[in-house]
Parts: C-alpha cells; structure tokens; sequence
C-alpha cells in the first residue's frame, strides 16, 4: 500500500508460503526504498527472497551459490509508527459503477490537462442512463475544454465529481487491464479506480471539493 493523504493504492500479491513464514506482519518502507526495489529487482525472471529484523527489510536475489546469477542485495531502514487506517476511507458502497476503457480515458484526460490550469481541476461528470462520461476544465488563461467518452456500462446515480488531472492520470496508469472500473460514492465522497476482473489492486482517489 501507498498513501500521500490525497489518493491510496493497495496491491495484493499472492505469495508462496516458505517454511518459517506464519501469522501477519505490517512494516512502512520509506518512498525512496520502495523506488530502489522496483528499479533494481522490477525487471528480473526470478523469485526474490524478503527478510524483515525489527528495524530493517533485507531483499535478495538468487542464491549465493548461484554463479550464473550473481546475488544481489538490498537493505533499507523501516519507517517507525502505524500506517494510517486505510479501511476507514475505503467507501463501502457506491452510488454509481462505470466500466470504460483506460486508454481512451487517458486520451481525454491529456487533453482536458492542457486547460485544467494550476490546480489541475478536472470534472467528471456520469450520465448513467446515457452510459456517458463528459470531461471538463477550464483556465483563466487559456479557456475550456470539454469532451464525452462513451462508457462500456454504467449504473446508479448521476454524478458531477473533480479530481487532480494527475492523481487520475497516474492511477490508470498503474492498471495494466484497458478495461477499468470506476466506483463513486457520492459527488463528495472518494472515488476508487480499479481494473476489470481483478480484485488484487485498487486505486482510491480523493475529489477535489468545490467552495
């Protein structure tokens, strides 16, 4: 899980159970850590092994006596402390289901960023029954910009909500699926973004509250 107050990413990834491995355990890793993970280990065909003191993650690749796979090993701090009680702002029901394509959404968001201006304010507004979405912004300086996207399906409530351009951006693009979904509990509530026929990741972003 990843959290910077403003939006939540959680990704579940089933692993093999190894001989040791009981019960649950939570640890926070720093930002830049978890960066180094990905761009040392992201790329490589091959289990890693993590193993976790009271105040440091070591990870590993390969075995030691593996000479055509020389080892690597990174080590890094643990943050202390809870990490915040995400369940809390998980919504647990939605007023509106939509499922579109991530790739054309994408589309639509890069152009609407053009206009969006400093804030990065995008509105997003679900015609159910039409099964549309219309995406909109505007700038002091350069004007507005508006567009429809036609959804897959929808269901429930209409609804007018406002994102981060970026926030948005970023979380589609962490989906791997075109096909997506996008559950909204209300126009003021958080949103959560995740992909089709997979419940192993989501992506809950918060709106943008209009004064």
């Amino acid at each position: 899980m990843a959290t910077d107050r403003f939006r939540l990413g959680k990704k579940t990834i089933p692993a093999p159970k190894q001989q040791g491995l009981s019960g649950r355990r939570a640890v926070i890793l720093p930002l830049r850590a978890v960066r180094e993970i990905v761009s040392i280990f992201g790329n490589l065909q091959k289990n890693i092994s993590i193993f976790f003191t009271n105040n440091q993650v070591t990870v590993e690749s390969a075995d030691a006596g593996d000479a055509d796979q020389p080892q690597i090993q990174f080590v890094s701090r643990l943050i202390e402390g809870e990490f915040p009680d995400y369940q809390a702002i998980i919504p647990r029901s939605c007023a509106a289901n939509i499922v579109f394509s991530k790739k054309e959404l994408l589309t639509h968001l890069k152009s609407a960023g053009l206009f969006a201006g400093r804030g990065s304010e995008v509105s997003v507004k679900i015609k159910t029954k039409d099964s549309l979405m219309v995406i909109s912004s505007q700038s002091a300086d350069l004007g507005e910009y508006e567009s429809e996207m036609k959804l897959e399906s929808a269901s429930g409530e209409d609804v007018l909500i406002t994102f981060n351009c970026r926030f948005l951006s970023e979380g589609l693009n962490a989906i791997k699926n075109d096909k997506c979904v996008f559950e909204f509990s209300n126009d003021a509530g958080p949103g959560v973004l995740k992909p089709a026929g997979d419940p192993g990741f989501i992506y809950i972003l918060m709106p943008i509250k209009k004064i």
